[in-house]
């Protein structure tokens, strides 16, 4: 075990480095000093007081010495340059110094003893069911691992569980909705899900239960995240360490799992990038080319165009978004075009996407920090330019004019496209009408929200209740403002030609206040 590591499990000690090798230097036992002792066994950790060093070694081998510090230290000790020596207080109790050496030798053995278990299973090819049933003999306690959307990818069923929603979950397949409530009071979803890189402990009072929690990172990119509970027992200190080197293991694993091997072929990146740039404008070519591949399509299709919320992508950071996207979204296809990520989807149905594939997609994208943009749905490849085209709109659009929003459809963000492109020429007041100015002067001496109420107004057609409901206002009171517009500006809001002109600057408005 190298030295430093043993000096940081003695930190309650405050040992001090008064003499320290250039090189690693690893320990392989421990004992206490004889007084006058001349000479040191290289290997070994020796603890004892300064005064029981002689005056200088016999032989000049390498020495590692921790010190009381009671008298002192010989000059031969300090400049030797082969010596590892360390002073800690005087009054210290040499015997609780050698026996903290113990116990974190102890665990050191411990630890390597279950990573060549652990280790030995990946090498196995057995799979990530097998790695969490002898983790979880190695923890002593039971392992879940799960994905963004909740999916429990693998579990300890062996385990009977005190807690009944965690016995459950061996049939759910899923995290039990008790638990992920309990995880959003606690912050571990807002804080630590997908986010965070370290261990985190957390205490669940009404379950009288411990939790230790590690997301499992592939090339910067959240697969799934490691979660044990002391169901069997109290979490030992080594169990933070082996959990650390746990999660690296799984994600070794997952990266072996067929979502990691698919779709990375020169011949598919060539074809999708001929698709979107255009060059393929015959449709008879398309389907040769996608059956010689063993691309099923169905009639209709999306793109979507994954961009990088803190830096240009790395291939390899592509190549993990892309595996996961296919974990939220089975049967998509990805290229690498214009240094942006698109991704084909092909359903037989004009929604494409299930809701449930919605959410776990937009999860997965906030866990990242990356942003995508998705084009209409559409049913001949020959127009995959224009659609790829409609998709990078959209997230670069959407970036700027939802900025609390990771996932970006053309057909919604559309209008602030459209707002993007006039603004460019020109500021929202050129488009605003006179009775806009009216109720905004109205609002800013009266301190009313007539202008806000005319928006959901408008925003919600045909359905003051819910307008009503979005201004936590009664509908009464929403109707009485719309009157009150009505009566000081003269506007006619059942014509469409009216409520358009209002409708633009609205919109105009809400891009430029986003993008500034």
């Amino acid at each position: 075990m190298e030295i430093h590591k043993i000096l940081e499990k003695l930190s309650s000690f405050s040992p001090k480095a008064v003499a320290e090798v250039k090189e690693p230097t690893y320990i392989q036992t421990h004992k206490m000093i004889k007084p006058g002792q001349p000479s040191f066994f290289p290997a070994c950790l020796y603890v004892g007081y300064a005064s029981e060093l002689p005056p200088a070694l016999e032989d000049k081998g390498k020495a590692n010495l921790i010190c009381i510090d009671d008298a002192p230290i010989p000059s031969s000790f300090t400049e030797s340059g082969d010596i590892n020596l360390y002073l800690i207080p005087k009054g210290t109790n040499q015997f609780d110094v050698l026996n903290k050496i113990a116990d974190v030798m102890i665990d050191e053995a411990t630890l390597t003893s279950a990573m060549r278990r652990i280790l030995d299973t990946l090498y196995s090819g057995s799979g990530l069911q097998a790695l969490v049933d002898v983790a979880s003999e190695v923890f002593e306690n039971p392992i879940f691992i799960n994905d963004s959307a909740y999916k429990i990818i693998a579990m300890s069923h062996k385990t009977q569980f005190k807690n009944e929603t965690l016995e459950e979950e061996k049939s759910l397949g899923y995290v039990h909705v008790s638990n992920i409530e309990g995880m959003k009071r606690d912050g571990l979803l807002s804080k630590f899900l997908g986010k965070s890189d370290k261990i985190m402990t957390s205490k669940r009072r009404d379950k009288n239960e411990t939790w230790l929690f590690k997301n499992v990172l592939l090339h910067g990119i959240f697969i799934a995240a490691i979660a044990i509970v002391d169901n069997n027992r109290p979490f030992r200190e080594l169990d933070y360490e082996l959990l650390e080197r746990f999660s690296k293991i799984v994600a070794v694993e997952m990266e072996k799992n067929d979502f990691y091997k698919d779709n990375r072929g020169v011949m598919y990146n060539y074809f999708l990038s001929d698709l979107i740039s255009g060059k393929i404008q015959n449709q008879k070519s398309i389907v040769q080319r996608a059956n010689i591949l063993n691309w099923k399509m169905y009639e209709w299709f999306k793109i979507i165009v994954i961009v990088d919320g803190k830096k240009e992508f790395s291939e390899s950071r592509m190549q993990s978004i892309a595996d996961n996207i296919r974990r939220a979204i089975p049967d998509c296809r990805w290229t690498i075009y214009q240094k942006n990520l698109i991704v084909f989807i092909s359903r037989p149905k004009k929604d494409i996407a299930s809701e449930s594939e919605i959410e776990t997609f937009k999860i997965f994208l906030k866990n990242n920090d990356i942003y995508a943009g998705v084009s209409s749905s559409f049913n001949n490849l020959m127009e995959a330019s224009r659609y790829y085209k409609q998709a990078v709109k959209a997230v670069d659009v959407g970036v700027f004019s939802h900025k609390s929003e990771n996932l970006f459809f053309y057909p919604d963000v559309s209008p602030y496209y459209a707002a993007s492109l006039i603004l460019k020429r020109s500021e929202p007041r050129d488009f605003c009408p006179d009775e806009i100015e009216i109720i905004q002067q109205y609002d800013a001496d009266n301190n009313s929200e007539l202008l806000l109420t005319l928006e959901k107004y408008l925003y919600y057609v045909d359905d003051p209740v819910s307008a009503a409901k979005s201004l936590n206002i009664h509908r009464n009171t929403l109707l009485y403002r719309i009157n009150k517009i009505k009566e000081l500006t003269g506007l006619d809001l059942s014509n469409g030609d009216e409520r358009f002109k209002v409708q633009l600057y609205l919109k105009l408005a809400q891009y430029h206040k986003n993008t500034n």
